[in-house]
């Protein structure tokens, strides 16, 4: 026997473990009028053995990070019970459906078809994302070094995250959609920047033409979410030079494994990643979603 609730900040951290470490911060915001919303599930007695976690995003879909049972209680219907719940929470909140996303290679995948289809989402899924996966580990002495050789022109600097004003990031702000697009604002999941390896490019003027924004997802782990130059700085490489200076200070900082997260549509950022990592040792793997309109 299970009973599902919706959980609150008391509640929290008995589900902490049922997810992801890159998931936990978000996880802690759930609760109140958040937009992010947790349910879990509970065995007699109030003993925790699932989860699924979601959010409202700004253009009115319910997009759930992650949903977990454990093994035990598999095939027992909780995870169908967890995904109405949700449902019935995205209905409350007005929203337009639900979506969610996982790796197309996930041993999961067949039982997860299936829950979905008995959930009465669509399938089959789209291709959204693009992983590039890198272990500096498996690099030669050699080679290590060569993210540092990229050197910078004369004239162009480079300053991360937390070295720029609040003037700086306001004036960046007012750029999305005029000179950079939405899909590649730094500000998109802000709160899991990693503000020492996220960097932005400044021309002779000191004025910002660029970024590479990281996010760290565990203690061995730097995940590349967004890479961006302005259209008239393209044809030069900066790209390449941006990322090579911010897989430089991961690698000095002891952390070796990266990942590339790429949309689809991204077709340059996607050209960009997969030139720079050809010299290398490489995964490539699909991000699929699955949706439901309500």
């Amino acid at each position: 026997m299970y009973y599902i609730e919706q959980l609150n900040e008391t509640m929290i951290k008995d589900f902490e473990k049922l997810t992801y470490t890159e998931f936990r911060p978000l996880l802690y915001k759930a609760g109140g009028d958040s937009s992010v919303i947790a349910f879990g599930a509970f065995s007699y007695p109030a003993q925790p053995i699932g989860l699924i976690l979601g959010e409202v995003t700004k253009d009115g879909c319910m997009f759930i990070y992650t949903v977990f049972v454990k093994p035990k209680y598999r095939r027992c219907g909780v995870a169908t019970a967890l995904f109405k719940e949700m449902e019935q929470a995205a209905v409350a909140k007005n929203c337009c459906g639900l979506s969610l996303g996982f790796i197309h290679d996930n041993p999961y995948s067949e039982l997860f078809n299936k829950l979905l289809q008995k959930c009465g989402w669509e399938r089959p899924a789209q291709t959204v994302m693009l992983l590039y996966k890198m272990n500096m580990e498996d690099l030669l002495a050699e080679d290590a070094p060569i993210f540092a050789e990229m050197e910078l022109p004369a004239g162009l600097t480079v300053s991360n995250w937390q070295e720029l004003s609040k003037q700086e990031f306001e004036e960046i702000k007012k750029g999305k959609g005029i000179w950079y697009p939405e899909l590649t604002s730094p500000f998109l999941e802000e709160e899991r920047v990693d503000p020492f390896n996220s960097v932005f490019l400044r021309d002779e003027n000191r004025e910002i033409i660029g970024w590479t924004i990281t996010h760290r997802l565990d203690s061995e782990t730097m995940l590349y979410r967004n890479i961006f130059v302005k259209d008239e700085y393209r044809s030069m490489g900066y790209a390449m030079l941006l990322m090579g200076n911010a897989i430089w200070r991961q690698y000095d900082r002891g952390i070796y494994k990266l990942m590339f997260c790429v949309h689809v549509k991204n077709k340059n950022m996607n050209r960009i990643v997969s030139r720079f990592m050809k010299p290398f040792k490489y995964t490539v793997k699909k991000k699929l979603q699955f949706s439901k309109i309500l």
